[in-house]
């Protein structure tokens, strides 16, 4: 049973175990808003109400007064310090938004302002473990993901990164989807039963806008990993930064082309031309013929070989730099192509015959009894890699 602890004229305001409530009771409208169980927002209420006068209902159901909005007081309310809200701010800076989009939902973990660090909301949700930061748009059934950092975490949940969307390659948007979809396709098969899978995959990228201007997730994740971001000036860092990667004609690659993964060992930094001559090289590398690089500092680790049924030709390759990665590629490519012996490649574009797609990379060094490929490359040494030398035959051999 809820207990009054206030009234006055069509505003009263009651209280149980769980929640206090704020009612609206006019002639024509009757609204009960969910708030904490904090007496600082009941404080709030009574103090503003009795100092402006009641609250009323507005066109889209936020509670209104004269001299503020219901939800920002109520905002405000809980966040008592370091919440410098003033009307003179624009107006998407100082306008409290909703995550689930409830108006009525006045609790502290659905209310934020433009640039607070919120998990989720209407458009996006964000979520970790202890290996990987996962980030899914509401309309969308792709997940997005990179390496977990603590800060890099709180760059990305912070609402100044706006208007989350996904853009394929060919410049379509996909079709809006409804619903939630937390399982992702990946493939946990052992090299030898790779060629009996059909794993879909995915070109789409996932951007978000900076005061109006398009900016790609791995993009930032580039720029993080790299030093360039400040927490304290967000937006202008990122801006600098990618200034600074366009004057230097600089581009970053998803170095397997699964667009979904961007974790910075999958992420690299080369010159427009270079990652254009790149394209989708990898992709048309089908099995029974694999190749699957990382990166490591300025260095490349590749795993590749032949899968031929119980006879597997496996080997670790490192190039030092991008034009050594370009060279072993293009050759291991043409040599894989001329054999004859590759699957082609589907004519669905989300599915896939290239390992390099395949494989898991959740961060975990097993799954289950099955080995990590990706993280047996990233935690190996140097010296277990044979440098390459520009004669792929040696490599196949």
């Amino acid at each position: 049973m809820a207990e009054e602890l206030f009234v006055y004229g069509s505003n009263r305001i009651t209280i149980d175990k769980e929640h206090c409530y704020f009612e609206i009771n006019a002639q024509k409208h009757s609204r009960k808003y969910m708030l904490d169980r904090d007496l600082r927002a009941v404080e709030t209420l009574i103090e503003h109400i009795k100092r402006y006068g009641y609250f009323w209902i507005n066109g889209n159901g936020e509670g209104a007064g004269k001299h503020g909005s219901l939800r920002l007081a109520v905002y405000q309310s809980y966040r008592p310090y370091g919440c410098g809200i003033v009307h003179t701010m624009p107006k998407t800076e100082r306008y409290v938004y909703l995550c689930d989009g409830n108006p009525y939902n006045l609790t502290s973990a659905n209310l934020y302002v433009y640039g607070d660090e919120v998990p989720y909301n209407q458009s996006r949700r964000i979520w970790h473990d202890e290996f990987r930061i996962w980030i899914k748009l509401t309309n969308q059934n792709q997940i997005f993901f990179t390496d977990y950092d603590p800060t890099l975490y709180s760059i990305l949940c912070n609402t100044r990164l706006a208007s989350w969307y996904v853009f394929r390659r060919d410049g379509a948007l996909p079709p809006r989807l409804a619903g939630w979809e937390s399982k992702r396709t990946t493939q946990r098969k052992l090299l030898k039963e790779a060629s009996k899978t059909n794993t879909s995959t995915a070109s789409d990228k996932l951007l978000f806008r900076v005061d109006g201007c398009p900016i790609s997730l791995h993009t930032v994740v580039w720029l993080y990993h790299t030093g360039k971001l400040r927490v304290d000036d967000l937006e202008r860092s990122i801006k600098n930064g990618c200034n600074e990667l366009s004057e230097s004609g600089l581009q970053i690659d998803h170095l397997r082309n699964n667009t979904q993964n961007n974790c910075f060992h999958n992420l690299t930094a080369m010159e427009g031309t270079k990652n254009d001559s790149k394209n989708n090289l990898i992709v048309q590398i089908n099995l029974p013929y694999f190749f699957v690089p990382v990166r490591i500092g300025d260095n490349f680790r590749i795993l590749c070989g032949k899968i031929n049924g119980e006879n597997v030709i496996i080997r670790r390759v490192i190039c030092h730099g991008v034009d050594e990665l370009l060279d072993f590629l293009r050759k291991f490519r043409d040599t894989a192509k001329s054999s004859g012996e590759m699957l082609p490649r589907p004519k669905d574009r989300t599915k896939t015959a290239c390992l390099s797609q395949m494989l898991m990379d959740d961060g975990r060094e097993y799954h289950g009894d099955q080995f990590n490929v990706i993280e047996g490359l990233l935690r190996a040494n140097d010296n277990e890699f044979t440098p390459w030398t520009g004669d792929v035959t040696a490599v196949l051999m």
